[in-house]
């Protein structure tokens, strides 16, 4: 599938391309079905959420790492929290060396 894609893009980049160089048509006539061709391209690629894997790799006390798998409704939640953890650990490191 990832395949089609590239493919399907390459194709419409070298039709615009094409019309773009060896024709004497019209800006907009060419370039409004190339930006649709691309818009499809781009929302059909990422269309399917389930495809996309998030993991956060986690370190324990003794140093061992896990990874851990987020769902994709969870990943905004999940983010927020280890960026307000990063914030609460960057202000100690800086109270510590003030």
């Amino acid at each position: 599938m990832f395949y089609l894609h590239n493919a399907t893009f390459a194709a419409v980049t070298a039709i615009t391309y094409y019309f773009m160089i060896f024709t004497d048509v019209n800006d907009l006539y060419y370039l409004i079905p190339a930006i649709l061709g691309y818009t499809i391209l781009v929302s059909s690629r990422f269309y399917n959420t389930e495809e996309f894997v998030y993991l956060v790799m986690i370190r324990d006390v003794y140093d061992n790492e896990k990874r851990v798998k987020i769902a994709s409704k969870d990943r905004f939640l999940v983010g927020k929290q280890i960026d307000s953890f990063l914030e609460l650990q960057f202000n100690q490191n800086i109270r510590k060396t003030a």
